[in-house]
């Protein structure tokens, strides 16, 4: 009886081996590293997060979000800590240095309507959960609004058959003849500059680099001080150097109604460029050396 009962544990042994053997046969290898994963994932972050290999897939993922709109985005990455950017305000930067030509929505435009975020971190031994939470100053479909009626005003103007210094002033004048400051602070955007006409000195500048980018004219936004406060501004290029271009100083609060055009703002050097004071961001060595400004205001033409 007892050999009997040795040679059923036997059985029984090799009838599991058998089904184990089986079971590892029909189930491919990947398959299994994959629930391994996804348990490791799981432990840390939720079914909703996007997994990344590497630091420029997280600066990828964060920027395709940011251009979405979207408020929230979280990241996994199976791996140790040291190996990503925690510094959200770096990876921002490296976010907002990427300016396709196909596009104007990146680049300074991105930079310049997103208005703050949060960020929390979990990981343990299996990898790093990375929770970001965005606000911006324009919705998607505020951008949208402004992409569709910027085309609309570029073909009214047949901005293509123009000269670059002729694409300029035409959008300058634009800006100016429609857009109205806003003396209650609440307008930041480029939508309300153009659906609403009206926008603090962000909106201008905005809808400057948009109109600018979309007509082909190399533009950037310029943020600093004028007059003692918070400022923003444009630099545009003409031939091989740029110019200083602010649509909002040249824009002055009237008693009336009746739009006011000056040109004290347009196209100048540095030297004439009077009471604007750019962040320190604008006057490094690097973004001087990209972006040579002119020796001489550029003479305004009739």
């Amino acid at each position: 009886m007892k050999r009997l009962n040795n040679r059923s544990r036997l059985a029984r042994l090799i009838q599991w081996i058998l089904i184990i053997m089986l079971v590892v046969l029909i189930v491919p290898t990947d398959s299994i590293a994959a629930q391994l994963e996804n348990y490791k994932k799981n432990t840390i972050a939720s079914d909703k997060a996007i997994t990344i290999e590497n630091e420029k897939e997280q600066t990828r993922e964060i920027r395709k979000a940011m251009l979405a709109r979207k408020p929230s985005l979280e990241l996994y990455y199976a791996g140790s800590v040291n190996d990503l950017e925690m510094d959200t305000n770096k990876t921002l930067n490296k976010v907002f240095a990427i300016d396709e030509k196909r596009i104007s929505t990146d680049g300074d435009y991105l930079a310049n309507i997103y208005a703050g975020y949060k960020v929390k971190y979990y990981y343990n031994n299996f990898g790093v959960s990375l929770n970001y939470h965005f606000t911006y100053h324009e919705t998607k479909k505020q951008t949208d609004m402004v992409n569709k009626k910027v085309k609309s005003i570029l073909k009214k103007m047949k901005i293509s058959d123009k000269t670059t210094y002729e694409k300029v002033k035409l959008i300058h004048d634009y800006i100016v003849n429609n857009t109205t400051y806003d003396t209650t602070y609440t307008k930041y955007n480029a939508y309300d500059a153009l659906i609403h006409k009206t926008s603090v000195c962000q909106g201008y500048s905005l809808l400057a680099y948009k109109m600018l980018s979309e007509a082909g004219v190399p533009v950037r936004i310029i943020t600093g001080i004028g007059d003692g406060e918070s400022h923003a501004w444009n630099i545009v290029k003409i031939g091989k150097v740029w110019y200083n271009l602010d649509c909002t100083w040249d824009d002055p609060i009237t008693n009336t109604k009746k739009p006011v055009i000056q040109y004290d703002y347009f196209l100048k050097n540095e030297k004439d460029f009077k009471n604007h004071k750019r962040d320190a961001k604008f006057t490094t060595k690097s973004f001087k050396q990209k972006h040579p400004m002119a020796k001489k205001s550029y003479s305004l033409k009739k």
